[in-house]
């Protein structure tokens, strides 16, 4: 068992916006949080291994001619270096995590 230190913090606020793509700073060196907002088809290019989480909507996911359909509350892991295709059916916000380059 380990020891945890209870000690009162004053937490840093993240603030959204209405930008289609968001990166979030992490406290870690090894972790990249970005929000993806998809109104028309876009295109991106993950760099590393990127997990995907629909938190609102659902939409169509395309690369290497497969595609897969996500609605919210699912997930998809994604391949680095493979293009990626998205389209939404309704206002898609897009969570992915990933390890920077």
């Amino acid at each position: 068992l380990k020891h945890v230190k209870f000690e009162a913090t004053h937490p840093k606020i993240i603030k959204a916006s209405n930008t289609p793509e968001q990166s979030f700073d992490a406290p870690v060196e090894e972790f990249l949080l970005k929000k993806i907002r998809v109104e028309e088809p876009i295109s991106f290019t993950p760099q590393n291994t990127t997990i995907a989480f629909v938190y609102d909507g659902d939409g169509k996911f395309m690369a290497g001619g497969k595609s897969i359909h996500l609605k919210k509350g699912e997930a998809a892991l994604m391949l680095g270096s493979k293009e990626i295709k998205a389209e939404a059916n309704a206002p898609l916000i897009l969570y992915t995590v990933s390890t920077p380059v």
